[in-house]
């Protein structure tokens, strides 16, 4: 099961984010949504998701200091970065605080779905890259 987290303040996006996503991929989901960067915070810490989807103005924690608390976690999930705002100091800040993807709103349907894709593939890597590593240690230690 892939989890995923969804952070906007706008309720109406999140609900339409979640149906795209549900309708679109073809996996198992778990879906949670948070109103605000502090509440994806806490999600990402307990829930431990693949992916993060995130605005990048809400309140309590912006979208840019969600990713720098993010940094800070052992499991951290991919994030694509949502704006409604053309702004190059937003879109280098993503970046910067590795973000897979950037996109604008209105989301393009097929853009989401394959910056989805390609952000659960790198993740799914990630986690058996680190699973293999375990196994290393445990078989050089016996």
């Amino acid at each position: 099961m892939v989890t995923i987290v969804i952070a906007d303040d706008e309720k109406l996006i999140r609900a339409g984010l979640k149906k795209i996503l549900t309708a679109a991929l073809d996996i198992p989901l778990k879906i949670l949504e948070a109103k605000n960067g502090g509440e994806a915070f806490a999600l990402c810490e307990t829930q431990e998701p693949e992916l993060l989807i995130t605005d990048i103005r809400m309140p309590v924690m912006n979208g840019i200091d969600l990713m720098k608390k993010i940094a800070t976690l052992e499991h951290k999930p991919e994030i694509i970065v949502l704006s409604g705002y053309d702004d190059f100091s937003y879109a280098k800040a993503a970046i910067e605080n590795k973000a897979t993807t950037y996109l604008l709103k209105p989301v393009d349907k097929h853009e989401l779905i394959d910056a989805v894709h390609d952000a659960i593939s790198i993740s799914q890597k990630k986690i058996k890259r680190h699973n293999e590593q375990l196994l290393r240690a445990v078989i050089n230690e016996g």
